[in-house]
């Protein structure tokens, strides 16, 4: 086994090791089961255990499953990039509800909606990426090794013909490229708005409580940006006949390799998981569930939207 393959190999059991911990925390915990993002999470996880076995088969593969691995690390990614995409949007309605300055019914109109349409976004999630993935797979020829480097992705070769060359090109494009350059530009744009949102100093309910929520789900799209940017920018590079090192091919595959596991810190790090899991879900929560949380120890929306206009109540009744 050669050296990259080692440290991808590292990387894609750090990662499966955190999907494993986040599927045994859901599945064991009630309360981090509510929810619609907590099932983003989830699907978010399913896509990261499909792309550990694309870019392991990438990583030491043989041109017999050259075109099988390829589909693979395709369709777990864009299932990624599917629901952080959601997140994204997400955390925009929450940017938008802060400068409305009203209250959060728009808000808890589109958590509303997300539920009832999680199925059909799910069927998308998986749907569009699985047609976009065959595509690369039945192409003939049109997955080939490069010769600067061992991994196998859609390459153009010289001995290809200019027909291959270009289906190869189109599927890159379609199946890579545009989804994620469009959700690179959604995604910083958004980011970029919330960073002028963290740097003003207001006191006001609905700015500390929308604080809050946007925290939780920051994490994520941050962390796809940065571990698809490297892969994006060699995958450019070889559109542009441009000569990829083997140093860059095995930072950029490493990264995405170590996605999942990056994920993993994140869910960790949440005040409500980390108190869910150190207070063993006690059973005194279990049997009242009206006992009053603090925002921070509450996992589900719904609780955050009932807390939120709570207290903005609250606090237009003491200005009154």
């Amino acid at each position: 086994m050669q050296t990259y393959e080692i440290i991808i190999t590292i990387g894609n059991c750090l990662s499966l090791c955190g999907a494993l911990v986040i599927f045994f925390l859901f599945f064991h915990f009630q309360k981090l089961r509510q929810g619609f993002f907590s099932h983003t999470i989830i699907y978010i996880t399913i896509g990261s255990l499909i792309q550990i076995i694309g870019i392991q088969l990438s990583s030491s593969y043989g041109m017999t499953n050259c075109k099988v691995s390829v589909s693979v690390l395709i369709c777990g990614s864009l299932i990624m990039i599917f629901w952080s995409t959601i997140m994204i949007w997400a955390l925009k309605k929450l940017f938008n509800v802060y400068l409305n300055k009203g209250s959060l019914q728009e808000l808890e109109s589109m958590h509303n909606q997300l539920r009832n349409n999680e199925f059909k976004l799910l069927l998308c999630s998986f749907g569009i990426p699985i047609l976009l993935a065959i595509w690369p797979a039945v192409l003939d020829g049109a997955t080939s090794e490069q010769q600067t480097n061992n991994f196998c992705y859609l390459y153009t070769t010289s001995h290809q013909t200019s027909a291959v060359k270009i289906q190869v090109e189109i599927a890159k494009l379609i199946s890579w490229e545009i989804p994620i350059i469009f959700y690179l530009i959604y995604s910083l744009m958004v980011l970029y708005n919330i960073k002028k949102f963290y740097e003003e100093i207001i006191d006001e309910i609905i700015f500390v409580e929308v604080k809050q929520i946007v925290k939780r789900l920051l994490a994520y799209p941050i962390i796809t940006i940065l571990c698809s940017f490297l892969f994006t920018i060699m995958d450019l590079e070889t559109f542009f006949n441009v000569e990829i090192g083997g140093i860059q091919s095995t930072i950029s595959w490493t990264m995405l390799s170590l996605w999942e596991f990056f994920n993993f810190f994140a869910y960790i790090s949440q005040s409500s998981v980390q108190e869910e899991v150190f207070r063993g879900n006690s059973k005194e929560q279990e049997l009242n569930p009206l006992i009053p949380q603090d925002l921070e120890e509450s996992i589900n929306e719904r609780d955050y939207f009932y807390q939120i206009n709570s207290n903005m109540q609250e606090s237009s009744q003491q200005n009154n």
